[in-house]
């Protein structure tokens, strides 16, 4: 996940978690273009999202930031 911003982004929380992922469990901070790395993999047949829904602090109804294609 980057910050293409030129603020910083706290406490980013990413809403309604995959089942599979690693490095999103917490919410975490991202500064002006700096990146957050993560991961997906499928679960029981469900396909990895091809959108998160992320707020963070100042920003609390959640964006949709796509995922690229694996």
């Amino acid at each position: 996940m980057v910050n293409v911003g030129d603020a910083p982004a706290l406490a980013v929380t990413v809403v309604d978690q995959p089942r599979m992922a690693n490095g999103l469990e917490r919410p975490f901070d991202l500064e002006p273009q700096s990146a957050h790395p993560f991961g997906m993999i499928g679960y029981a047949g469900a396909p990895i999202p091809n959108a998160l829904r992320v707020t963070w602090d100042g920003q609390p109804d959640p964006v949709s930031l796509l995922v690229p294609p694996g």
